[in-house]
């Protein structure tokens, strides 16, 4: 039988989308009958109640349309889209979103969450409360793992809190806690985030448990307070913001009262310091402090802050990775800025205060710069580090000379140089280039350059113990260049792939390079700048560029988007002639053959190759290669090597093999073979299923090998812990 029942309408979060209030109930049943004087409907057998998308079965139901209420039992489910409920019995008020469901089990798609219990109670729209009640992310029975509990409350978009936690894998008891909470939400909401776990050496036992704060749409925090038996208790912090698509920035601050020093004595440069440098670490208040902000200015300026502030040299060294770690902040500003900072072995920490703006041939950036040596920090020493306090430059691209056939670009700048102790002073560097192009009866294209030079200093101290110098100093100073070149193509009909056409250009480029030599050695030298080299050189090259063209799959009725073009191989020969070292007798005025090798063939295959050649019977003086190669199933090799003469040679390969679905080995490498020293070495395995995955590493370093556990369980988030290997 089937009945179409009005309705008012009615609302669950496990089906939020499932119900339109104008539409009617359908019943289908073996039997029904209605009670008027209740208004109740009763059916039995085969019962089905539908309304949209959602779907309600069981042997039995009585539906209450006046209290809108429904009491249905034995083999229950009610499903809408990809939720589902199953239970031997539900009694459920429609209108106040509440009921009891008995020997139940809940699935929440968009979670991939599963409750199920003895009895479960639905207290609201979102919100539940369970007795002797389990909740995974797994599927399956047994699941790969639960929690279960005497009591769960779960918030979807929330929180899961259980009374007397196990932690089972299948059925087996792992972990037990008194009390328990967890993550159950895909959206942006505050809470504690995972903890991390570790064992080392240098930092004892540590726990790591970070709070994070959605303070609201715009602005969010993260607040980490690390517990560390060696070294004490760091606390940190994260805050991030947006005030208009173009104004946003972080600002992250670390600070730990150390336990330990390296001053020196005893063994504390051994234990609490680094091998990589001679210079000791005496202070126990410990910081870093980084900041990166845009801001839009009147005018079409952009504003640009950059900070980045460490007590001591080996701060970032101790603390590279990790919650707030030096690698983890390097990847955000690198994601979130497109900005970088120094690496973590540089003492020296950039800072930067810019405004800038661009023209359409015109860019001027101006600020602030300002270098903080960490050495001088925490020693307390004489600081000569130089800063430019301000600097300006203004800079021209490529244009024509009222319209005529002679180009011209140009750099200019100002620096006001500054240090604590040394020359302090002023630089004005003027920079113009002049150009004619022409083409040579089709045949060729020449292009003679002249590029003008004049630079001013001002020195408004010197350095103690230096003896008077004048305070004004000019440079004249000029370049000839001139640019020869000719290009020959073709294109080819082929079929590789997806790629119909190829074309193979070559070009064969000299250039000739002069600058004269002028005695400057009695100018400032505050850095690059104020020294140029002579030079009287032609450089000469071939290029090969392999272009192939293939049909894009996004339909366009523009022409010019109807293919993709890429460059699938480059290979360009290169040397110089120095024509100084061929006029005064050097018997190797040629340079080594530079080749460079790009290759694209392929999504799976990309490979750069560098290489040096003598041409007086030295053979390769030099070669740089990097390679990654993958597969569509997963397997990914990458390999990096460097060789230079008498001066490096390194090794680094990094390999991941899929064995089985789930199973996939690790490896990377990398080694010294100049000095024939091992860097690093580690070798792992990663087990990935539905629900959780774990790799296990090992590791060796040259500070400490180490055995670390890594493992993720979905919708909980990852646990990682390590056990330092070293006597």
């Amino acid at each position: 039988m089937l009945l179409l029942l009005p309705c008012d309408g009615i609302s669950s979060d496990i089906l939020p989308e499932a119900v339109d209030g104008a539409a009617p109930w359908n019943l289908l049943a073996d039997e029904t009958r209605y009670d008027e004087a209740v208004d109740r409907y009763i059916a039995r057998g085969n019962v089905i109640v539908s309304k949209g998308s959602l779907r309600i079965s069981a042997d039995e139901i009585r539906f209450d349309h006046r209290q809108m209420t429904i009491d249905a039992t034995g083999n229950v489910t009610l499903s809408s889209g990809d939720d589902m409920l199953r239970a031997s019995r539900v009694t459920m008020d429609l209108d106040r979103e509440v009921g009891t469901l008995t020997d139940a089990s809940i699935f929440f798609s968009q979670q991939h969450f599963y409750i199920r219990g003895q009895k479960i109670l639905k207290t609201g729209k979102n919100t539940y409360s369970a007795e002797r009640a389990s909740a995974t992310t797994c599927d399956g029975e047994p699941p790969a793992w639960k929690i279960t509990g005497r009591k769960l409350n779960v918030t979807l978009e929330g929180y899961g809190k259980v009374r007397n936690a196990t932690f089972r894998v299948r059925n087996i008891p792992i972990l037990w806690a008194p009390y328990l909470v967890f993550p159950v939400k895909i959206a942006r909401q505050s809470g504690f985030l995972t903890p991390q776990f570790g064992i080392s050496e240098r930092k004892g036992y540590q726990l790591a448990v970070p709070y994070y704060w959605a303070i609201r749409d715009n602005m969010d925090a993260t607040v980490y307070a690390d517990f560390m038996t060696e070294r004490g208790f760091k606390i940190g912090g994260e805050y991030r913001y947006v005030l208009s698509p173009r104004t946003f920035g972080t600002v992250m601050l670390d600070y730990l009262d150390d336990r330990q020093v390296d001053d020196g004595q005893g063994d504390s440069s051994q234990r609490w310091g680094y091998t990589d440098d001679s210079v000791l670490r005496p202070n126990s208040d410990r910081y870093w402090f980084r900041m990166k902000h845009n801001q839009p200015l009147p005018g079409k300026f952009t504003g640009r802050l950059d900070l980045d502030i460490v007590s001591d040299q080996d701060y970032l060294q101790e603390f590279k990775s990790g919650y707030s770690g030096f690698e983890d902040t390097r990847f955000y500003f690198r994601e979130a800025f497109s900005r970088d900072i120094n690496d973590f072995t540089n003492p020296i920490r950039a800072n930067e205060l810019n405004v800038n703006r661009t023209w359409p041939r015109y860019s001027l950036n101006t600020g602030l710069r300002w270098n903080e040596d960490s050495r001088n920090r925490a020693l307390d020493q004489p600081d000569q580090t130089l800063q430019q306090l301000p600097v300006v430059l203004f800079d021209g691209s490529r244009q024509p000379i009222f319209r005529q056939a002679i180009y011209w670009d140009f750099q200019s700048s100002f620096n006001n140089f500054y240090r604590q102790t040394g020359d302090r002073g002023q630089r004005i560097d003027l920079f113009p280039r002049f150009y004619y192009p022409y083409r040579l009866r089709n045949i060729m294209t020449l292009e003679p350059s002249v590029g003008l030079r004049e630079t001013a200093w001002y020195i408004n101290a010197y350095a103690p113990g230096t003896p008077d110098k004048n305070s004004a100093f000019h440079r004249e100073s000029f370049d000839f260049r001139l640019d020869a070149s000719t290009d020959i193509s073709r294109v080819y009909p082929v079929r590789f792939g997806p790629t119909d056409r190829l074309r193979h250009l070559s070009r064969f480029q000299a250039v000739y390079d002069y600058v004269p030599d002028q005695d400057q050695g009695e100018l400032p030298l505050f850095d690059g700048t104020d020294r140029i080299e002579k030079v009287n050189q032609i450089t000469y090259s071939w290029t090969n560029t392999l272009t192939g063209r293939s049909r894009s799959r996004v339909r366009t009725e523009e022409p010019s988007t109807r293919f993709l073009y890429n460059d699938l191989l480059r290979l360009q020969v290169t040397q110089i002639y120095d024509v100084n070292k061929g006029t005064s007798g050097d018997p190797e005025p040629f340079s080594p053959i530079d080749t460079l090798l790009d290759l694209n063939l392929t999504s799976y295959l990309t490979l750069r190759a560098a290489t040096q050649f003598s041409v007086y019977g030295s053979g390769f003086t030099g070669h740089n290669l990097s390679a990654t190669a993958q597969s569509r199933r997963g397997d990914r090799l990458y390999l990096d090597y460097l060789y230079a003469r008498d001066e490096a040679e390194t090794l680094t390969t990094e390999l991941l093999v899929p064995v089985f679905d789930r199973v996939a080995l690790l490896a990377d490498y990398e080694q010294n073979l100049f000095n024939r020293t091992n860097i690093k070495t580690g070798l792992g395995v990663q087990y990935r299923a539905q629900c959780w995955s774990i790799v296990v590493r090992y590791v060796e370093e040259a500070e400490a090998p180490s055995v670390t556990f890594e493992i993720s369980l979905t919708g909980l988030g990852g646990i990682a812990s390590g056990v330092g290997l070293s006597p």
